[in-house]
Parts: C-alpha cells; sequence; structure tokens
C-alpha cells in the first residue's frame, strides 16, 4: 500500500530524557523504550581547590653602606680627580706654563714637580711622617700609605691636626717615583715665602675645600730644617698643639685631681691687683660658672707698651681647685715648672703668643703667687 506523502517524511528519533541521577553533581542520559540507551556521560568531577598561595618572603632589612673614614674620603677623592682630569699633562714644557695666579690641578703640580727630576730632593714621605709622629705624638695623627693606587695613580700620605678630638688635614706628601711634592694647607704669607726662595710653589684645585691649599715642589734647594719648618706652620694652622700641650678642657680635668688646702682664690687676686696696680689693670671678675655649668674665669689686663689692653690671666676657681692660665713665653714657662710640677703649655686661648697653665697647689704659697702675677704683668706691658 502507497504511503501518504505526509508518511513519507522521514520519522524524527524520540529525543532522550535526562533523569538527575542520586548524585546530584552526576547526569545520566535514559533512552525511550524505542531507542537505545545513550552512553553515560563521563562524570564531572569537582575543580581542584586552588593551591594555597605561598608565603611571602620576608626581605631582610638592607644594611647601610658603611660610611667612608676621612681617611678612605681623601684616598677616593684623590683617584677620582686624577681619573677625572683630562691627559695633556705632557704639553706643560716648563714651569712657566703655569699661571702662578689660577689654581693648577693635581696632575699639573705633578707635572710641575717631576719638571725639576734633576735637583730630586731626598726628603720624601718617610722623612715627614716620622718627624711628625716624634714631635707631636698622639697630637697628631700620620696616614702611610703606599706610593700607587692598585689602579697606578699616584696616592699621598695625608697628616691631620687633632685637637679635643677634632681633626684637620694639613699636608698630603706625595713620592712621585722621580721626585717628591707636597700640597700643604697654608696662608698666603708662607706661600709667597716659599715661592720667592725656591718657585714652583702654585695655588692648588684640589683638594676642594674652603681653604687655600698650595703645591710646592720639593727639589734640592730645600733643606730638612726647612721641611720642617713648613710642617709646624701647617700643623698649628690647622690647630694642632704641642705633644706636652693641653687643651681648656684637659687642663680643668687635671684641676679637678689636684686637691691642695691652698687659700689663695680669684677675690684674693683680684683683691691683689686692685691694690697694687690700681687704674693701671683692668680687672674683670665673673661666677665661678656659666648658666650652663661650664668654668668661667676672671679675665685681667693691663696695657702694653702701646696703649692697647692685652690680656694676661685668666683666673679659674673650680671645686675648690686653683687653675691660672698665663700669656707668658715658655722659657719662662719652663723655669717655673723646675719648682712647680704643675706647669703645662697650653692650647687657649687660641693666639700666636705663648699661653701656659698653672694649678696653684701647696707647692705654692700665696707670696709665689703675688709673684707670679708681677712677673706675667710685667712681661705683657
Amino acid at each position: 500500500m502507497a504511503l501518504s506523502k505526509r508518511n513519507q517524511v522521514e520519522q524524527k528519533p524520540k529525543r532522550a530524557k535526562i533523569v538527575p541521577s542520586e548524585d546530584a553533581l552526576n547526569y545520566v542520559c535514559i533512552a525511550s523504550d524505542d531507542e537505545p540507551a545513550a552512553k553515560p556521560k563521563k562524570e564531572l568531577k569537582p575543580a581542584p581547590a586552588p593551591a594555597p598561595a605561598p608565603a611571602p618572603v620576608k626581605e631582610e632589612p638592607k644594611k647601610a653602606p658603611a660610611k667612608e673614614t676621612v681617611e678612605e674620603q681623601d684616598e677616593r677623592a684623590q683617584e677620582e680627580e686624577l681619573a677625572n682630569e683630562e691627559d695633556p699633562v705632557e704639553e706643560l714644557e716648563t714651569v712657566e706654563d703655569v699661571k702662578v695666579e689660577e689654581p693648577v690641578t693635581l696632575k699639573q703640580s705633578m707635572a710641575v714637580a717631576r719638571h725639576n727630576v734633576g735637583h730630586k730632593s731626598k726628603i720624601g714621605k718617610k722623612f715627614c711622617a716620622d718627624y711628625l709622629e716624634e714631635k707631636y705624638k698622639q697630637n697628631a695623627e700620620t696616614n702611610r700609605r703606599e706610593n700607587f693606587t692598585s689602579t697606578g695613580l699616584p696616592l699621598a700620605d695625608t697628616h691631620y691636626a687633632i685637637n679635643d678630638k677634632k681633626k684637620k688635614c694639613f699636608v698630603y706628601v706625595y713620592d712621585l717615583e722621580e721626585t717628591s711634592m707636597l700640597l700643604i694647607n697654608s696662608d698666603d704669607k708662607l706661600a709667597d715665602e716659599l715661592n720667592h726662595k725656591h718657585g714652583n710653589v702654585h695655588k692648588s684645585a684640589f683638594p676642594k675645600s674652603k681653604d687655600q691649599w698650595y703645591s710646592v715642589a720639593l727639589d734640592d734647594s730645600y733643606t730638612e730644617e726647612e721641611v720642617q719648618d713648613i710642617l709646624d706652620r701647617c700643623y698649628k694652622g690647622a690647630g694642632g698643639r704641642d705633644a706636652d700641650e693641653l687643651s681648656l678642657k684637659e687642663s680643668l680635668a687635671l684641676a679637678k685631681t689636684v686637691k691642695s688646702a691652698h687659700t689663695m682664690t680669684k677675690k684674693a687676686i683680684c683683691d691683689y691687683l686692685a691694690g697694687k696696680y690700681g687704674d693701671e689693670v683692668e680687672i674683670n671678675t665673673r661666677e665661678n660658672y656659666t648658666s650652663t655649668g661650664l668654668p668661667l674665669a676672671d679675665t685681667h689686663y693691663v696695657k702694653d707698651a702701646k696703649g692697647k689692653s692685652v690680656c694676661f690671666v685668666y683666673v679659674y676657681e673650680t671645686d675648690g681647685s686653683m687653675m691660672l692660665l698665663i700669656k707668658a713665653n715658655h722659657d719662662f714657662a719652663k723655669a717655673l715648672k723646675e719648682s712647680h710640677e704643675n706647669v703645662h703649655k697650653s692650647a687657649f686661648p687660641k693666639a700666636k703668643e705663648p699661653w701656659n697653665m698653672v694649678l696653684l697647689d701647696d707647692s705654692f704659697s700665696n707670696e709665689e703667687v703675688h709673684k707670679l702675677l708681677d712677673d706675667v704683668l710685667a712681661l705683657n706691658r
């Protein structure tokens, strides 16, 4: 029997029913009775739990770079100065090529020093360091270095004046294979003296400092005594002290350790000077201590030959001890020390004239104190 047109249409298969299984997370396809069952789908596995985040790495605090010492700073500055300068120092055929009024570079200074290689001085690094150590002892810090850095650049010994734990560089000493050279922290007066007598002294652009530095090419026209004098003057100019010279702090500390039954006081000294000299002296009386607790001295003045008021004595009274700072030459102090042990050179006040510290211990009678004041006053008239 022929099929109708409608029956000729291909019959579509029945859709499978999807029934949830007992496991709510998994599904199985079930076919109708007319068709074979569809293949079950694979079970859906739950997504794996995310891996725990790694624990943050605790960074160790970075160590601050070690602070350079003053000596290391000097060494680095020398290397940088020479490494960064241009090289045409060979063009300096004569010393006159360097203008005296213009600061010269470190390389130019060395070229000038090498110009007189035929007159090389025997005075160099070792001589300077030995002299300073022997004369000034703990009051000078000497730094002996090799003649050249690891990269072949010239390297100086650097020497410092120490005063109350503060230090200041006053000279660089170079040995340059053929000759020697100083860089000195100096005033114009010393530089002019040296240039007039020896030549080859120039303002230096190194080190970079508020102070003026000069390069001094050492040749055989310099004697050992002259080089020692240069070192002494530069050392003093930087605030350096003699080996047996005491600062004010050191003097006061020593005074506290020396107890005596002496009856002399600030007032007694004022009364003596006023009674004997009247208007010839200017007397300044003060408290024993400042408002901040620092020792404070009476200061007394006399007119010198030009009519100028000159301080000749500081008088300290601290914790029962009496101390004088007297303006007197060191020969006077040396003679005084033969009879009284506690007499020392003083680094205070900072002045060109020598000052000395005198502790009024039991070795002084009142009459000897009066004579001491008379003598010092006379020295400053």
